[in-house]
Parts: C-alpha cells; sequence; structure tokens
C-alpha cells in the first residue's frame, strides 16, 4: 500500500503548515505532486479522504490558538468532518485527482498479477537532477513520467514528439506540442 497520509495523521495541507510553508498555491502543488507519485506506484494507492480538495483538520487549543491536528482518533466532529465547500474552492486540484485516478485504474502496469513482485517499472532518481522518471511496461506499450522534486535547478525540457500525453498536472494535455517544460512540482506521463 503507497500512500502519503492517512486516517488520523496530519493531512498533506496541514502538514506543509507545521512545516512553516503557508504559501496555499505552493501547498496545493506539493499536495498534487505527492499523490501523482503515489498514483502512478505499482499495487495499492491509498489516501486520505479529502487530500483531492486540501482538507484540514482545524481546532482551537485551550489557550485560544488555532491548530492542526496530527493524530485525531478522539478529536471533534468538527476537527474530524470534510469540508465540502474546500472542492468548489479547489475545484481545479480536484479534476486532476480525477484524471489521476482514472490513470491508476487503466493503467495495468500499475497493478500487480499474480505476484507481488513485478518488473513492470524503473525508477532514475540519478540522470536528471531535481526529477524522478519512472518507466512502466503495459502491454506493448511503454510509459514514462517524471516528476519535479521540488529542487529543479534549470528547466527541464520533456521531448513529446511522437507521444500520447496521458496526464500531466498543470496545462492542457491536448495543447502542450512536442515539448514540455516540467515545473519543479510538476507530473507529466505519456507513452510511445
Amino acid at each position: 500500500v503507497n500512500y502519503f497520509t492517512c486516517h488520523d495523521n496530519y493531512t498533506l495541507h496541514d502538514r506543509a503548515l507545521v512545516a512553516g510553508i503557508t504559501d496555499e498555491a505552493m501547498i496545493k502543488k506539493m499536495n498534487l505532486l505527492a499523490n501523482s507519485i503515489v498514483m502512478m506506484s505499482e499495487g495499492t494507492s491509498f489516501m486520505l479522504a479529502g487530500e483531492e480538495f486540501l482538507r484540514t483538520k482545524p481546532y482551537t487549543d485551550t489557550q485560544g490558538n488555532p491548530r492542526v491536528s496530527e493524530n485525531s482518533y478522539n478529536a471533534s466532529y468538527e476537527t474530524n468532518e470534510l469540508n465540502y465547500e474546500l472542492k468548489v474552492d479547489h475545484k481545479d486540484l480536484f479534476d486532476r485527482y480525477v484524471e489521476l485516478i482514472h490513470l491508476k485504474q487503466t493503467l495495468s502496469c500499475l497493478h500487480y498479477g499474480e505476484s507481488a513482485v513485478s518488473t513492470n517499472v524503473t525508477v532514475d532518481t540519478t540522470s536528471v537532477a531535481g526529477v524522478i522518471h519512472a518507466s512502466y511496461v503495459s502491454g506493448d506499450k511503454t510509459i514514462e513520467a517524471y516528476f519535479g522534486n521540488g529542487s529543479i535547478a534549470e528547466d527541464i525540457a520533456i521531448d513529446l514528439t511522437g507521444k500520447e500525453v496521458l496526464y500531466v498536472s498543470y496545462g492542457d494535455k491536448a495543447n502542450l506540442g512536442n515539448s514540455y517544460i516540467l515545473p519543479k512540482f510538476g507530473t507529466i506521463v505519456f507513452s510511445n
């Protein structure tokens, strides 16, 4: 099972807040990158309910200070509830999650067959600094994914000549042309 956050622990949004990151646009990018990696991993992908719309688990401590809950198993309903107004506020993020989940469901290379050991995927983190590159074998196709890791020092151009773009975290996959500049927190998935 692959995941970044689960059940009673911090949400991805709240992990960023605890780390001192308060720029919501940055938190949204980090959230999408994290779960792009989870969804493009072999096996079962798991995500905390509400990650797709930047769920937070707020509460006020006994001194009246706003906080976020790390372990909310015994917290109030108000702390643990899903605020669906956030889905409206972050519809763009929600829509990207829908695309990721569809990709996870349809790419056979992301599912184990009869064995929990697979040779369908190879991962390279050394060729291009700041980029995770994964290659997958899916039937007669090769699927490639590039994930920025937040520290790309320079623009990384991905050659898309003759490729079918399956998913892109930022931009319109139908109008990318033959090259894509991978953002620091971006993901692109394409096939030959």
